[in-house]
């Protein structure tokens, strides 16, 4: 696999919803804050390799 984008959105559904979970206490406010924290994860990563990708590595 070249791509790593995959793992990121393993990685960004287990930290979501582990604070999902860790922070809030009904099951409504879990979904929430975890749907919530894997979107700015998962979309704050995309809009950063969009902002690298016309320099070359």
């Amino acid at each position: 696999m070249k791509s790593h984008f995959l793992h990121m959105l393993l990685y960004a559904t287990m930290v979501a919803s582990f604070f999902g979970m860790l922070v809030r206490h009904t099951p409504r406010e879990q979904f929430r804050l975890g749907l919530i924290l894997w979107g700015s994860m998962v979309g704050g990563a995309l809009v950063l390799a969009y902002l690298m990708y016309p320099f070359p590595g």
